[in-house]
């Protein structure tokens, strides 16, 4: 029972994932992201703020998530980001191929972002 839900829950991650990737991007023009990527820009910040870590309402959002630190620990790889990224558009996922150490750095600041240390 628990791997069905384990399954299911990866699942629905995945799909708001894809949702706020594709969002995002259509509004990244290629030319900007790889721009970021090449100048070590913080890109995911500025996501997190605008999807998750909304002014004045930080602490919240990160007593709201503690229960998946765990989970988004496990699937928040720049392996998966890159996958969900050339589902919904390619030419993005083509750029965060060639900068994997950068998408990662940007990952792991992420997450320390919402969760803390």
């Amino acid at each position: 029972m628990a791997t069905f839900i384990g399954h299911f829950m990866d699942k629905v991650a995945e799909r708001r994932a894809r949702e706020y990737i594709d969002a995002y991007c259509k509004s990244m023009p290629v030319e900007d992201l790889r721009y970021a990527a090449e100048n070590n820009l913080d890109i995911l910040l500025d996501l997190l703020k605008r999807v998750f870590l909304k002014p004045g309402e930080e602490k919240l959002a990160r007593k709201k998530a503690a229960p998946y630190r765990h989970m988004v620990e496990r699937l928040a790889t720049p392996e998966a980001l890159i996958r969900i990224t050339a589902a919904v558009a390619p030419e993005h996922a083509k750029v965060l191929r060639q900068h994997t150490g950068w998408i990662s750095r940007q990952l792991r600041s992420a997450i320390h972002q919402v969760f803390g240390s």
